[in-house]
């Protein structure tokens, strides 16, 4: 990776930030989804034995 001498000296670190808020974001992502989705499978038993 070449650092782009116009962005400054904190680049690096900016760009680690990003990466790890991304990942983060995708961790809670990932987390609800698999929450919801046992939730809904309830909903729907429910649903369906009504």
């Amino acid at each position: 990776m070449t650092d782009n001498p116009e962005e400054g000296a904190g680049a690096p670190a900016r760009r680690q930030a990003e990466d790890t808020g991304r990942i983060i974001r995708f961790l809670i992502g990932k987390a609800l989804l698999f929450m919801l989705f046992p939730a809904v499978l309830a909903a729907l038993a429910v649903f369906f034995l009504i």
